[in-house]
């Protein structure tokens, strides 16, 4: 018998907590010999949600190339928001933060990065706002896009109440971009160099 070893980004308890998931992801974790994470933040998940024994499980965090090819910033100040997984009042916060940044630097540009189906939120908030010229909205569809986006910022900021790794923050840090992340953030455990906020 070849030993079953499964990789967990996430479960349904960070997502959509369908219970079905739940007893598929539960089936699958108790068969399996050894359960890869990348944070402690889903391992406490499994352990404590799925009562898996914590003996199979190991946490291996995220890795990235080192990059030689960084570019200038064609605008030199620019902020890019990472939206994942917003909560109901996210946008409202970052549309105020970004109203009171402009009092302050007229020529400030904003990028939010979201899912498709968050940004009608942004884009409304925006409006209502009066500042719509200054943000600009898309979505990620792959590590190239990351990269460019990313490239493109001078500050990022990456708000999450429960981010299971920061892999948004871990590349603008490879990118050598300052970023400013949520202390609930896995990423804060491993790397000190980041400026770090409390998500609530």
């Amino acid at each position: 018998k070849k030993p079953l070893v499964l990789y967990a980004n996430e479960t349904s308890f960070n997502s959509t907590k369908d219970e079905k998931i739940i007893e598929i992801e539960r089936q699958a974790f108790e068969k399996a010999d050894k359960i890869i994470t990348p944070s402690e933040n889903v391992k406490d998940i499994i352990i404590n949600k799925f009562k898996i024994n914590k003996n199979k499980l190991e946490i291996i965090h995220y890795g990235l190339k080192e990059n030689k090819n960084i570019q200038k910033t064609p605008h030199d100040k620019t902020i890019l928001y990472v939206a994942k997984d917003i909560k109901e009042k996210e946008s409202e916060y970052f549309i105020d933060t970004a109203k009171k940044i402009l009092k302050i630097e007229p020529n400030a540009k904003f990028i939010v990065a979201s899912a498709r189906d968050t940004l009608p939120k942004f884009i409304d908030k925006a409006i209502s706002s009066k500042i719509s010229n200054s943000v600009a909205y898309t979505h990620w569809y792959s590590h190239e896009d990351v990269a460019k986006t990313i490239n493109a910022s001078n500050i990022i900021l990456v708000p999450h109440s429960a981010e299971t790794f920061g892999l948004a923050a871990l590349t603008a840090i490879k990118h050598n971009k300052p970023t400013i992340v949520s202390k609930q953030s896995e990423i804060t455990k491993l790397m000190s160099c980041t400026l770090k906020e409390d998500f609530y």
